[in-house]
């Protein structure tokens, strides 16, 4: 038989598992205080322009629409016990980001091949991602939340932060906050077909693992 007891914290289940306090969507993590890290470990100069542009796109248009204010920090300056205090927009991938690096170890999107959702692995050109990620207060002992933001390139990247992913008009709606569930995947298409250059998109399982049922992708 199944052996019950009070648990005496309700959130400790959350540092491996989802709950209410780490379900998505992508949204979510702007809901609570966040600080915007940007990748710096990268050698690309263009990738670091971008990395700052993206990270200035979205804190303007979150002061714009809706009147939050977004501090950008880089993730050399980032302690361990600042980030378990916030939410964090995590702007590159793990070799650029070391913060996304840290956060995103079980979920395994990011291989030398490209981003790997599921069955597929996205590589090439103009290839962007932005996926939910476990974060961990490890001062308070209660689940945050982490959104990563990268690309497989320059162009990737500036894919992920289009207007028409959020709002029908330029800055009437924080960018990220409408229409994306836990990971999307964009690819070289999409500039041309909208929505229809979506390679994934769908939600995390209970433990941070893909669903075949609770998402869409296409190798």
């Amino acid at each position: 038989m199944r052996d019950w007891h009070i648990c005496n914290d309700g959130h400790v289940y959350q540092k491996e598992q989802r709950g209410p306090a780490n379900y998505g969507p992508a949204r979510h993590t702007f809901q609570s205080t966040y600080l915007i890290v940007i990748g710096t470990q990268g050698e690309d100069s263009e990738m670091s322009r971008v990395v700052r542009d993206v990270a200035l796109r979205i804190a303007n248009s979150h002061f714009y629409s809706a009147g939050s204010k977004s501090r950008i920090i880089r993730d050399n300056e980032l302690s361990a016990d600042e980030a378990s205090a916030y939410n964090l927009i995590l702007i590159g991938d793990a070799s650029l980001n070391s913060w996304t690096e840290r956060v995103t170890k079980r979920l395994g999107v990011f291989t030398a091949a490209g981003f790997k959702i599921g069955p597929c692995t996205y590589g090439g050109p103009k290839i962007g991602l932005v996926a939910t990620a476990p974060h961990w207060d490890n001062l308070e002992h209660v689940p945050r939340r982490a959104l990563v933001i990268a690309g497989s390139d320059a162009m990737g990247l500036q894919s992920t932060v289009r207007s028409s992913f959020s709002m029908s008009q330029e800055l009437s709606r924080p960018i990220l906050t409408n229409m994306v569930p836990d990971y999307m995947v964009t690819g070289p298409e999409l500039d041309w077909k909208g929505n229809g250059g979506i390679l994934a998109a769908g939600f995390w399982g209970n433990r941070w693992g893909w669903l075949p049922a609770a998402g869409h992708v296409l190798c």
